[in-house]
């Protein structure tokens, strides 16, 4: 059986396919399409989907969406009755807004054709995120809380999972949402909202413990009986839509300031994003403890939703020690989506086939083979290219001496991670690399980290992990403190607060990769790589032979590595 599913019309739109319980295809649409975050129906994307996993459209079984276009209605009522009066002035753009919606079933009727409408199912967004983390964990129970900005007009799911069930306990409703109190206060330090949450998590590393920030956070939202609720009255994402939308209000803007600039942030401003960061820890601990407390056996903890991406929250989840094991999917954002419905409807229809684990992230487009590598980089006049017998062997001496590589090899990752078949790879060891990646190759803000991939039998060595967070650490999904004995071998890769986000490599999750980190330990004594994504500011990660090589280019990377073959540009021999 081969159900499709797709996440379209929000952001992150993406496409999974599941045989009988298996994942066998998973990937963004911003990959196909080069449009960052991209909301757009996922033509692309299904097209490489079924060309990867040789089948055509006919064979699908049944279509998965990860939404229930129906409970949008639901979101109007409630809002412009609890806003009313001022929702008066926006019921014209909310119901043009909501027969929007319906471009969710044209588009899909548009694309699959008729025959194809019996077969399409509509999973509720959260259920659909809770799905894409429990269903992947290979726990046989679980508690499984979804966070986010919103899903219909849900803003928190509280579920329990037993066996192959999903069942709903609770949920927070909109307007509270934690995700929008982050998203507000990352379009007032000047970042894109829905974008860049991850740069003020970054930010708030730099901040220290000042109590004129943590009163004015405080002021956003209150915590009664473990019950999370904003303070309406500082934002406006729950009464004015479109280009109206500040997400914060005139009253925000009074208590903090006038908006800042990205490219002018002091002190006061990390200082904020500490406090944020601080209290959206104790937010979502709080509503932890109240689940456990009610449900006291249940020791595995399933995380989904974009706040789930935020490797600072999951660290403080980790270090409560309140659960034996936490799992989050990879793509933990609105891309996870697809998955989850997808895992849903087939475990709706298969109850008794047992789950299946994720394996590992490594589900979407293939490398070609080296022939057909050839033929492509064949084409270009400004490159050089070598076939290497031993391609890990080589790039680890290059990189040992310092050069900065690109690493195109196996099947793409699936989630805002790269793991190590689509990332840039440098020298750890080296305390100038990280600004000069940012400088010279990633052109990103100074204050961002680096992340190192390390080999899994080696981790402990360097790094205070968790052990319930293990499954995190293969992901890119939390930060560790290093340990101060090494943070001098490592500087490149520990972050200002002397952590560092982790990504532990082993054999079985990813052969080439670990041989590669195990070639530069060999040569260096260090088992760590340091990791970055394989793109340029603003752009989504390559995708392709073509991107890989054009990004190449007009960087400053030294050399590229696709399949067996080593480029470099034809610009004067490198050591």
């Amino acid at each position: 059986m081969y159900i499709l599913g797709i996440n379209f019309t929000t952001h992150d739109s993406a496409v999974s396919l599941v045989k009988d319980g298996e994942i066998i295809y998973a990937a963004e649409a911003e990959r196909f399409n080069r449009e960052k975050h991209t909301k757009k129906f996922p033509k692309e994307a299904i097209e490489d989907c079924f060309k990867t996993c040789c089948i055509t459209m006919n064979q699908i079984d049944e279509i998965a969406v990860f939404v229930e276009p129906k409970l949008y209605k639901r979101l109007f009522f409630y809002n412009s009755f609890s806003q009313f009066p001022k929702s008066i002035l926006y019921i014209p753009y909310i119901i043009k807004w909501i027969k929007r919606r319906k471009e969710i079933y044209r588009q899909i009727y548009s694309y699959f054709g008729e025959k194809f409408k019996n077969k399409v199912h509509y999973v509720n967004h959260h259920l659909a995120h809770a799905a894409s983390s429990y269903y992947a964990s290979g726990y046989a129970s679980a508690i499984i809380v979804t966070l986010d900005g919103r899903g219909e007009y849900e803003t928190i799911g509280i579920y329990k999972g037993e066996g192959t069930k999903i069942i709903k306990l609770y949920s927070y409703k909109y307007p509270h949402s934690i995700g929008y109190m982050y998203t507000a206060l990352t379009k007032f330090l000047g970042f894109k909202p829905k974008h860049d949450e991850y740069k003020v998590m970054g930010l708030a590393s730099y901040g220290r413990q000042n109590q004129d920030a943590d009163n004015k956070i405080s002021k956003l939202f209150s915590l009664k009986n473990n019950k999370f609720r904003l303070n309406l009255h500082f934002f406006d994402h729950h009464y004015k839509f479109g280009k109206r939308r500040m997400l914060y209000s005139k009253k925000f803007q009074k208590t903090f300031g006038s908006p800042r600039y990205k490219n002018n942030l002091g002190q006061d401003d990390a200082d904020l994003a500490y406090s944020l960061q601080k209290h959206l820890n104790l937010i979502v601990l709080e509503i932890l403890k109240d689940v456990l407390n009610k449900h006291k056996t249940v020791k595995n903890l399933c995380l989904a939703g974009g706040v789930a991406l935020n490797c600072s929250m999951n660290t403080a989840i980790a270090e409560s020690q309140l659960f034996d094991n936490i799992f989050i999917n990879p793509a933990a954002n609105d891309a996870g989506t697809s998955l989850g419905a997808a895992l849903y409807c087939f475990y709706l229809k298969s109850p008794n086939t047992p789950t299946v684990k994720l394996k590992n992230a490594y589900l979407g487009r293939d490398t070609d083979t080296d022939a057909d590598i050839q033929a492509r980089i064949s084409k270009y006049k400004d490159i050089s290219y070598y076939y290497q017998k031993n391609v890990c062997e080589c790039a680890a001496q290059k990189i040992s001496k310092g050069n900065v590589i690109g690493w195109y090899q196996g099947r793409m990752e699936f989630g805002p991670r790269a793991l190590g078949n689509r990332s840039i790879l440098a020298d750890p060891r080296l305390s100038g690399m990280k600004d000069l990646i940012n400088k010279k190759i990633k052109f990103r803000e100074e204050f961002r980290p680096f992340a190192p991939s390390v080999l899994y039998e080696d981790v402990s060595e360097f790094f205070q992990v968790q052990n319930c967070a293990l499954s995190l650490y293969k992901y890119m999904l939390s930060t560790v403190k290093a340990n101060p004995s090494i943070i001098s071998q490592i500087p490149a890769v520990v972050h200002v607060d002397g952590t560092s986000r982790i990504q532990t490599v082993s054999a079985g999750d990813n052969e080439k990769y670990y041989n590669l980190i195990k070639c530069f330990k060999q040569i260096t004594g260090i088992p760590i790589l340091l990791n970055t994504s394989f793109n340029i500011k603003g752009q989504p990660i390559v995708c392709s032979v073509e991107e890989a090589v054009a990004s190449f280019l007009e960087s400053d990377l030294d050399y590229l590595y696709i399949g067996s073959y080593e480029i470099v540009k034809n610009r004067g021999e490198k050591l």
